[in-house]
């Protein structure tokens, strides 16, 4: 998942959208980025629906997973061959419970499993739903008493909450949850809207009903700060990076332009942003489930 836009990232360095020259030297950047932070976070930042296999440490009556906070729990099983192959026992839902922080599954009894699990790489099958937000920068906000025809490109801005958009799609007499509503989709660059709030979108006013998806741009601005910092020194300074060099078997190399993305230190402000959202239990990298 990208963690910001390309399009977000030219708004905030005031470059127009029509200017397409370093698009995709930005884009670059912000894809490198966004793997590069997930790995770092040792977490998924995408809230969707996630299928993880674990082994639990003997006599901890906890399991940590990768895609937090934790939304809900479809199923919890167990196979002690590790295979899961539909011999495996599906662990009652009373037995355990999500951790008030939306972490971890704790089960009720701390000598919940039998056997020995440690001996297996991984005997515990979570499926669930899980991470912070279904997109990093689009927000779907449900709209009432709209005044005019909203259009793509427009600007949105909240009255009570300085928030500000860019609308990207116009959905109207949509149904949702069998009603019919108006929606808008924007991409976030400032602020967060606030549910009952007047907008305008551009020449239209409106007032905003409810979300109906927040982004992470609204719930985790500084994350998404972050990466739009980090992907725009990396667009900058491209020609420098890339002539840095590394020793390696004595002998000094450029490094590879495919591998800037993850190999460079972040920012200070940047690491110290996303310090705390590190999952530090856990030992993860991209590609694992």
């Amino acid at each position: 998942m990208l963690l910001s836009s390309l399009n977000r990232i030219k708004l905030l360095n005031n470059i127009p959208l029509t200017q397409a020259t370093n698009d995709v030297s930005i884009a670059n950047a912000l894809a490198g980025v966004s793997s590069r932070v997930e790995n770092y976070l040792k977490r998924r930042i995408k809230k969707t629906n996630y299928s993880q296999v674990l082994a639990p440490n003997i006599e901890e009556n906890f399991l940590r997973l990768v895609a937090t906070p934790i939304s809900s729990i479809t199923e919890v099983s167990y196979d002690s061959t590790g295979l899961f192959n539909g011999n495996q026992t599906i662990i009652p839902a009373t037995s355990y419970r999500i951790s008030a922080d939306g972490k971890d599954i704790i089960f009720n009894d701390v000598n919940f499993f039998p056997y020995n699990i440690n001996l297996m790489p991984a005997m515990v099958r979570v499926n669930y739903v899980g991470g912070l937000s279904e997109h990093a920068t689009i927000s779907i906000l449900r709209i009432d008493d709209l005044v005019g025809t909203p259009l793509i490109g427009d600007i949105v801005n909240g009255f009570d909450s300085g928030a500000y958009g860019r609308v990207v799609k116009v959905a109207l007499d949509v149904t949702v949850d069998d009603e019919e509503v108006d929606q808008i989709y924007v991409e976030m660059t400032s602020g967060a809207f606030v549910d009952g709030e007047d907008l305008t979108i551009g020449a239209s006013t409106a007032t905003l009903n409810q979300h109906d998806r927040y982004s992470l741009a609204e719930t985790h601005p500084d994350i998404v700060q972050a990466i739009d910092i980090q992907s725009w020194y990396i667009h900058k300074n491209k020609s420098n990076l890339e002539n840095a060099t590394f020793e390696a078997d004595t002998v000094s190399r450029r490094s590879p332009a495919s591998d800037l993305a993850v190999n460079y230190n972040f920012l200070p402000d940047v690491r110290a942003t996303l310090e705390q959202y590190r999952n530090k239990l856990i030992d993860y990298k991209m590609g694992d489930n």
